[in-house]
């Protein structure tokens, strides 16, 4: 149940969120874990996706420009 009715671009993002999902299955004996698998002994921070998109030679800093700053994040 959510708060207040998803406006139109809400329900699309969960849409797509729930498709992510769909081919997981939990098992009740085995344990899961995120991994971040640019760097799976330190795991995830910002800074490493920073230099994720920064570093490599075929994204430009312009071109990762809106997967870094999002308009709707302040």
């Amino acid at each position: 149940m959510w708060r207040r009715p998803l406006r139109g671009w809400e329900e699309e993002m969960l849409a797509k969120c729930q498709s992510l999902f769909l081919n997981i299955s939990l098992q009740v004996h085995s344990s899961d874990r995120w991994l971040w698998q640019p760097d799976p002994d330190n795991g995830y921070y910002v800074r490493s996706v920073y230099h994720l998109l920064t570093f490599q030679d075929s994204v430009t800093l312009h071109a990762a420009d809106g997967l870094i700053w999002h308009p709707q994040v302040p």
